[in-house]
């Protein structure tokens, strides 16, 4: 420990801690605010991904289209103009319900886990996307999306030793910069298992910072 340095506490070892992403924690997010979204705002510098993948849906997208791990809907209802139907699919009841609520005529919802499957018909869909959502359906994906059509894949994965600033600022709180890329690499592994053509790969880097509460 270097002098003056405050180290955290590591928070996977409380007794009340959630792993990120897991079921349990999305039902508890859901129960405090009905919402996949933190309770705070941010400022950031360079690039917004999501706004270049949502050029890239605006593009793509037409027919039927599946939105993976949907959230609490909206994110998958800006896209009712683009399609004939959308689908948002979703693990977490509370999301679900926050979603059926707010929904577009030509959007519905449907509750389920993709490591059991998309309970689908096959070739149903002309584009199927997520956006840092699960990666458990790629093999399902293949089957329900339609020859010829598209699969768009959003995930955050890692920075090769950069991007992870707040491990140096909150050791402890939040793991070290670390070399390599093991998200990536477990990301292709799965798409190399599935008969997908990869039309193209981009990554992007975004810089936050100044972190507050949100007021209500």
């Amino acid at each position: 420990m270097r002098p003056n340095e405050i180290v955290f506490p590591n928070m996977n070892e409380h007794p009340d801690y959630l792993r990120g992403q897991s079921k349990e924690w999305c039902q508890q997010l859901a129960s405090l605010t009905g919402k996949y979204e933190y309770t705070w705002n941010f400022h950031h510098e360079g690039l917004i991904a999501e706004n270049i993948l949502a050029k890239e849906l605006e593009f793509h997208l037409h027919g039927k289209v599946l939105d993976v791990g949907c959230g609490h809907g909206e994110f998958t209802n800006k896209w009712a103009s683009f399609a004939d139907e959308v689908v948002g699919y979703d693990m977490t009841e509370g999301f679900i319900a926050t979603a059926n609520k707010h929904k577009k005529p030509n959007v519905r919802y449907v509750i389920g886990r993709t490591h059991e499957g998309l309970p689908f018909p096959n070739d149903y869909f002309d584009v199927a996307y997520t956006k840092k959502g699960p990666t458990s359906w790629y093999q399902e994906g293949n089957r329900v999306v339609r020859p010829g059509g598209s699969l768009i894949l959003f995930h955050p994965v890692d920075g090769n030793g950069k991007g992870s600033e707040l491990g140096e600022y909150f050791p402890g709180l939040f793991p070290p910069p670390s070399k390599g890329t093991p998200v990536l690499d477990v990301i292709m592994e799965d798409l190399l298992k599935v008969d997908l053509s990869i039309y193209s790969l981009d990554t992007y880097r975004k810089l936050y910072g100044f972190l507050h509460p949100k007021m209500y």
